[in-house]
């Protein structure tokens, strides 16, 4: 059975990550997907060419990785007749979405095998199926968007920094199994390289992913190479060299992984300083009203990991700081200063924490290698998981049944209204009335909506002197627009506009609900939702109110 269990856990996350992959592909009724990063990702892709050397993307919001290895799968898919390679093509997104799933399956092969190498066999299978059934996780390796990727090429970096660290074995009165040992003088040196060129990879996938580097750039002062005929303590000296061979490993990795940097730079930095000036803003005030983004990220680990999963996470970091041994700091340098930095974005995308679940999860499976009372504590940890596995469960089931944007669009077009109004948008989290309101740039959303004659798009956001001139005979809303927790007054008026009587206290306006959760019941607008705002891309809540 031991044999068998890491082609179980690959498979049951291989399998968790395929159920429902065909959610909101391009169909009739929408040009693109309903998850607009990925039309993004995907025409990227289409433009380079990775058998031809055509390896520029031009677009930079993430490094040139994704788009290349995508490039590769559209590439043979197109010479073997297997896809239509367009951004409109359903069968083009779904290839990149194949690659994403397997990916995320591969990434708990590599936690298995790392946390094998640094507490035992105990240690990796809590760490590979942990990760195998967290909901982030498995709801993201549905979409063909950057985040798996860099968090694959993350964990690939930790495996290599614990190979560093592999002739440090546990202190025997922490109850741990032993760890691998090392094969002799210098035989840490090319994990050095390859720890290096993975961090590179990582940050050629997403940029901010690049600082796992500090993992191996510490494990590197921890485990210094043996030198020859000498007894004497290692050197910081030795440290720094190491130190170096892991930074050239690193740029050779983020040069190969993003070769923009050599063939188009002032591209390339122009987008990184987009990039850093769009994480300065709310997003269109999407985050509005929430705490800091410290607090949020922790706040919204009761979903991304599970109910149960992130007091165990607590735990387990708790212990390693107890231990300080040279793994724990070695994850630590990684997990602290990202921790850090995502907190002072003012985006709070739960997606932005996914890289530190690799190093998070070894640490969980660090507790499952403990010997004293072994059976207890792994048998605790197993507990902690049936939440992660429910819900990732109910999260594949909105991926396996119809959308709320198509649900509603039916019903509307059978009431055949005459004139319908929006609060803000039209967009893609809005029925797609027309084909063109699911492309990625919003501006072109509202041109198609507006082109379409019965449409009218937002002048704005929240403008009710708009929406008492056209007197649409509909306004939908959706879960993306009335959810929000500001104290916004327009959005405030124009809600209560909306929600008027007439003068026998009757609402002037009807409304009808399609909501992940069963709409029996409500009399109103639905509850604010608990999901974090980018895990609730799927079966948004969709509300429309139209006159009587």
């Amino acid at each position: 059975m031991k044999r068998l269990l890491p082609s179980l856990i690959f498979l049951s996350a291989l399998a968790l990550r395929l159920w429902g992959i065909r959610w909101g592909l391009p169909n009739a009724d929408h040009t693109f997907s309903y998850h607009t990063d990925e039309t993004v990702v995907l025409i990227s892709s289409l433009a380079v060419h990775p058998l031809l050397f055509l390896l520029d993307p031009g677009y930079y919001a993430y490094g040139c990785l994704v788009p290349i290895t995508n490039g590769l799968v559209l590439d043979l898919g197109t010479w073997t007749h297997l896809l239509t390679p367009r951004p409109d093509s359903a069968s083009a997104l779904l290839a990149c979405r194949l690659v994403t799933a397997v990916l995320g399956a591969a990434t708990c092969g590599v936690l298995l095998a790392t946390g094998k190498r640094l507490w035992g066999e105990a240690s990796g299978f809590a760490a590979g199926a942990v990760y195998a059934v967290a909901p982030l996780a498995v709801q993201h390796a549905h979409f063909a968007t950057v985040d798996v990727h860099a968090t694959f090429w993350v964990s690939l970096c930790l495996l290599q920094t614990s190979k560093i660290l592999g002739t440090h074995p546990p202190a025997p009165s922490l109850g741990l199994y032993p760890a691998p040992q090392g094969r002799g003088k210098g035989s840490n040196f090319r994990p050095l390289l390859w720890a290096g060129a993975f961090a590179g990879l990582a940050a050629a996938a997403k940029y901010n992913a690049g600082v796992v580097l500090l993992a191996p750039l510490a494990a590197s002062f921890l485990e210094p190479i043996p030198r020859l005929a000498s007894s004497s303590p290692p050197s910081l000296r030795q440290g720094r060299g190491k130190g170096g061979w892991v930074l050239l490993a690193a740029l050779a990795g983020f040069v190969a992984g993003c070769p923009a940097v050599i063939l188009n730079p002032s591209g390339l930095f122009a987008g990184l300083a987009n990039e850093a000036r769009i994480s300065r803003t709310d997003h269109g005030g999407i985050f509005a009203g929430l705490p800091t983004a410290y607090l949020t990220q922790v706040l919204q680990s009761f979903w991304t990991m599970g109910m149960f999963l992130p007091f165990v996470v607590v735990v387990a970091l708790v212990a390693a700081l107890v231990r300080r041994k040279p793994a724990d700091l070695a994850l630590l340098a990684f997990i602290v200063p990202y921790f850090v930095m995502i907190g002072l974005s003012k985006a709070m995308y739960a997606r932005y924490a996914l890289p530190l679940f690799p190093p998070l999860f070894l640490l969980v499976g660090a507790l499952a290698a403990t010997e004293k009372r072994a059976g207890l504590v792994r048998g605790a940890l197993a507990f902690s998981a049936i939440p992660s596995v429910a819900l990732a469960l109910w999260l594949n089931l909105e991926f396996s049944t119809p959308d709320t944007r198509d649900r509603a669009l039916v019903w509307i077009r059978a009431q055949n209204f005459k004139k319908i109004g929006f609060a803000t948008g039209p967009w893609h989290y809005h029925p797609p009335l027309v084909p063109g309101l699911t492309h990625p740039q919003p501006a072109k959303a509202k041109e198609a909506a507006a082109a379409s004659g019965f449409l009218v798009p937002a002048d704005g956001e929240w403008n009710v002197e708009q929406l008492k001139t056209e007197n649409p005979d509909a306004v939908i809303l959706s879960e993306a627009e009335y959810a929000r927790t500001d104290d916004n007054a327009n959005r405030i008026g124009f809600l209560s506009f909306l929600r008027r009587k007439d003068e026998d206290g009757k609402r002037v306006m009807d409304f009808r609900v399609w909501s992940r959760r069963s709409a029996i019941g409500i009399r109103d607008l639905p509850h604010t939702p608990s999901l974090p705002y980018d895990m609730g891309y799927v079966s948004p809540s969709i509300v429309v109110l139209f006159r009587r």
